[in-house]
């Protein structure tokens, strides 16, 4: 989508531009950034550039770039944004500017912030509090599989002794200890966390994602069926699950979560390739090769492995 300048009232040229079955959630949104101005004061402009929204805040007296609490009003902001547009912007950069006037002469003093709105829908029905140390377990996790863990124990340093219980903090300490070479104590926590009854499919996934790299396909495959009896039509969640049955050379099974994820996306090419290689270990080619030629119509341009191709000549 172009880039899309917005001023006073900003979203309305979305109103213009997206289909009409969006002029609900719009006016939702055009709804709730007025009330939102209200309260945070300040002039607000917006645009929107492919999958980012850029919102621009100057002179809010509640969100100044040096403020303590400017996350928390910051997530308010995204949670809300999420809710009330459904439009799937993957990121929300947020650009705080403040400027005094001396004389004649500005001085300006901005920040600027971008927040991961697949994140925060992920973890929308979550309450602010939580999510917010969720967030910090979240990108401590994130940085250790970039390798960089004295980055990973910045985000988990400054917690309280409250926080500290939350299992989504432990995971992440679970992974940080797995990194520095504890393997005997970041395994205990992880099996002491994933045997309780959490009633949280996230957190079951990455108990599973976890057990995965340690090639413990059993116990990664029963954890990924619990985050998916939470959520059975979660594309992610049947993903992993046909992963792990592909790594445990169950093709039945394969072929099976892969057809679940093709009956809501018809169009996802690695579940389609995933259901044709399980077709083709199960001898069944023809229906193999029916879901690579969707593939190549999807795709023309991909180019598929010989090995892949062959059955299909």
């Amino acid at each position: 989508m172009g880039s899309i300048r917005i001023t006073k009232w900003f979203l309305i040229s979305l109103l213009l531009i997206l289909s009409c079955q969006h002029a609900k959630e719009i006016s939702a949104q055009l709804s709730f950034m007025s009330s939102l101005r209200e309260i945070y004061g300040g002039e607000w402009n917006g645009s929107a550039l492919n999958d980012c929204y850029e919102l621009e805040i100057k002179n809010s007296e509640i969100l100044k770039p040096e403020s303590d609490s400017l996350v928390y009003y910051s997530t308010l902001i995204g949670r809300a944004f999420v809710d009330s547009l459904d439009y799937n912007f993957s990121c929300l950069t947020l650009k705080l500017v403040n400027e005094d006037k001396i004389f004649i002469a500005s001085k300006s003093k901005s920040k600027e912030f971008t927040f991961d709105l697949n994140l925060i829908r992920r973890f929308k029905k979550k309450d602010l509090k939580e999510y917010l140390v969720i967030r910090k377990a979240y990108y401590a996790i994130r940085n250790v599989y970039q390798d960089d863990i004295v980055e990973a124990r910045s985000w988990i340093e400054d917690i309280n002794e409250n926080e500290g219980e939350n299992p989504y903090i432990k995971l992440a300490e679970a992974h940080i200890l797995r990194s520095e070479g504890d393997l005997n104590k970041s395994r205990a926590m992880i099996d002491s966390l994933s045997s309780t009854n959490l009633n949280d499919a996230e957190l079951h996934k990455y108990f599973g994602l976890y057990y995965s790299e340690d090639k413990l396909y059993d116990l990664a495959l029963e954890q990924l069926h619990i985050s998916l009896k939470e959520d059975d039509s979660n594309l992610d969640y049947l993903g992993n699950v046909g992963g792990m049955h592909h790594k445990l050379g169950n093709w039945d099974s394969l072929s099976y979560y892969t057809s679940k994820m093709l009956k809501i996306d018809s169009t996802d090419i690695n579940a389609l390739y995933s259901r044709a290689y399980s077709s083709f270990q199960l001898n069944q080619t023809e229906k193999g090769c029916d879901d690579i030629q969707t593939i190549l119509k999807l795709q023309p341009q991909l180019n598929l492995a010989d090995s892949i191709m062959n059955y299909c000549k």
